[in-house]
């Protein structure tokens, strides 16, 4: 598939950005960000050997790893695969799937897939598998204010999105 006209639309809005490049592959993303001005890129790629440090040639493995990297108020951008991990949210981050049908965070029966406890987190675009099955486990378990939780399908968990002492989240188009 041609990316040329995605890495041009990726360049025009890296100007002066911190840019991850999820399941980046060779770079292409990482690098026209580069080439467009971004201050720094990082990638990562589930298929790379574990320790990356973000770069192109050492990609993060896991949207965990971009997670721990990134600063509030950063975007994580994640491309189409199937993530094997689980993944808490502890600052307020934007994390943006490629849409459920392609875009999977499995949590392989272990606890809760997903756990937001920073405020103002926006989560779309996944589908969000396999928590543990015992009571209080979640797809998502949100345990904080003001988050956005949109376009996801949670599928084969005890609970699919679990607000937890929270109040003024929004949840949208979630199945």
């Amino acid at each position: 598939y041609d990316q040329r006209d995605n890495h041009a639309f990726a360049a025009r809005l890296a100007r002066g950005a911190r840019v991850l490049d999820v399941f980046s592959h060779v770079g292409g993303f990482a690098l026209a960000a580069l080439a467009g001005g971004a201050d720094s890129a990082l990638a990562v790629d589930g298929s790379a050997p574990g320790g990356g440090t973000g770069t192109i040639d050492a990609p993060f493995r896991s949207i965990q790893d971009a997670i721990n990297w990134a600063r509030r108020g950063d975007t994580i951008r994640v491309l189409a695969g199937l993530y094997r991990e689980r993944l808490s949210v502890h600052t307020t981050l934007t994390i943006i799937g490629d849409g459920p049908e392609t875009t999977i965070i499995d949590g392989g029966e272990n606890l809760n897939v997903v756990s937001i406890s920073a405020p103002k987190v926006y989560f779309g675009g996944f589908h969000v598998r396999n928590s543990s099955r015992g009571s209080g486990y979640a797809g998502i378990r949100i345990s904080t204010d003001g988050n956005t939780i949109r376009n996801v399908r949670c599928t084969e968990n005890r609970n699919g999105i679990y607000p937890v002492a929270s109040s003024g989240n929004t949840i949208e188009q979630a199945v």
